[in-house]
């Protein structure tokens, strides 16, 4: 009884906003469409999914996107938060996982669940690791998989090639790779270093904790990793390997940039990073004369990596049925298996979809450039970052990082003082 009556609510809600719609092909309307992708590979592949829809779906229906860049997450969190208190926000939103779940707790990502019912839009199509995050819960549907992406192994494949290495699988296999790539020259200047780890906590430290078993974050606003051993097994090996000289100190600004740069170089044999990087990177390593090899995440005890990146969203906080329901239409638009493979193949983001591997377009991609696959595969052992829900997230994660700055860049702290250290900072939070 009570879910033939919540079928028939979302059916009257879905027929409420159908009946008030105005637009039309002949009285379009215009929605905005927030976004964080400003340049390169990204942007122009955003920029051809709305050109895309407006001379498609939005010409047949009325509905007209405009996109604009706001930054990256964090601004784009505070702007579509001042914006909604002003009465000036878009329609259609981006942010990173982690900073929609905050989005919640301000009710502006709309439940867009009644909608999708009746367009027959099926959620079973993406991994559930993608749809299990906070605002999805019990039917709800208030944001989607979008540009996630997983952290690989980039590597100087012409380098390796030539010492006779293969990708390592785990983290003792990246010791002996990153040290038979690294070089000096006869007055003790490094001419390429094996290897570097950047600071990124929840993604990059994350995927190694996820390996260990001891994720950051846990259910309920635990942290297993600081009860536990792992933290300071990570940051005990990472010590270890820029003492023994061959993994370089990840730079204070700007440092995935300069590790791009560094392997564009031939002054870096391989670091971790995003594979919403690898599209740009490809093309610097090709004009760079270097084969660029893309491989797993390492990992110590067994596969498990972190998931970032965005979902997409439609904006309900002081929005109209109409706009809704029209933001509602593109995101269909956008989260189509064409369009997934798209992005995917112009920019490196994960195409979120389990149907994408019957996408011919996808399928010829991958085995052309089979580098692209890996992030993807990555899926079958991957975390969400902003699962389970924290509300303190962000602030745990930030103390976190500042003491690994201080551990591994100042040697303020020992791995086993910087857990400690970590514990007590986190107190009121843990």
């Amino acid at each position: 009884m009570k879910k033939f009556v919540a079928i028939l609510l979302a059916a009257l809600l879905v027929c409420t906003a159908a009946s008030a719609l105005a637009y039309s092909k002949d009285e379009p309307i215009t929605i905005t469409f927030w976004h964080t992708r400003g340049s390169g590979a990204n942007y122009e592949v955003l920029k051809a999914c709305v050109d895309g829809f407006n001379s498609t779906v939005g010409a047949e229906k009325g509905i007209i996107v405009e996109e604009v860049y706001q930054g990256g997450y964090p601004a784009i969190t505070s702007a579509v938060q001042l914006a909604c208190q002003a009465g000036e926000q878009p329609v259609v939103c981006v942010s990173s996982g982690v900073r929609v779940s905050l989005l919640l707790d301000e009710d502006i990502p709309a439940d867009v669940s009644a909608l999708a019912e009746a367009s027959g839009f099926d959620r079973t199509r993406f991994f559930d690791g993608l749809m299990e995050t906070p605002g999805n819960e019990d039917g709800a549907l208030r944001s989607f998989p979008y540009i996630r992406s997983t952290p690989v192994l980039y590597y100087n494949k012409t380098l390796a090639d030539s010492l006779g290495l293969t990708a390592p699988k785990t983290v003792e296999d990246l010791e002996a790779f990153a040290k038979a790539m690294f070089k000096k020259d006869e007055s003790g200047e490094v001419l390429t270093w094996g290897f570097e780890l950047t600071n990124d906590i929840t993604f990059l430290q994350g995927t190694l904790l996820w390996s260990l078993g001891e994720p950051l974050v846990g259910e309920n606003g635990t942290s297993p990793c600081l009860t536990g051993s792992s933290m300071e097994k990570t940051l005990t090996d990472w010590l270890r390997w820029i003492d023994e000289g061959w993994c370089r100190p990840y730079d204070a600004t700007n440092a995935g940039t300069i590790c791009n740069e560094m392997l564009t170089a031939g002054k870096l044999g391989c670091f971790v990073a995003s594979c919403a990087s690898l599209s740009n990177l490809l093309k610097s390593t090709k004009e760079a004369g270097i084969e660029l090899g893309v491989s797993y995440f390492p990992y110590y005890n067994e596969p498990g990596c972190s998931i970032g990146g965005g979902n997409i969203f439609v904006v309900g906080k002081n929005n109209t049925d109409e706009q809704i329901a029209a933001g509602w239409e593109f995101v269909q638009y956008v989260l189509a298996d064409e369009q997934v493979a798209a992005e995917a193949i112009g920019s490196g983001y994960l195409p979120t979809t389990k149907t994408i591997v019957e996408n011919e377009a996808m399928k010829a991609f991958w085995e052309a450039n089979p580098q692209y696959k890996v992030a993807y595969d990555q899926l079958a052992w991957g975390h969400c970052e902003e699962f389970p829900y924290w509300l303190d997230r962000t602030e745990f994660k930030t103390n976190c990082a500042g003491i690994v700055d201080n551990t591994i860049l100042e040697n303020k702290f020992t791995p086993a003082e910087a857990v400690q250290e970590m514990l007590k900072v986190n107190e009121h939070l843990l």
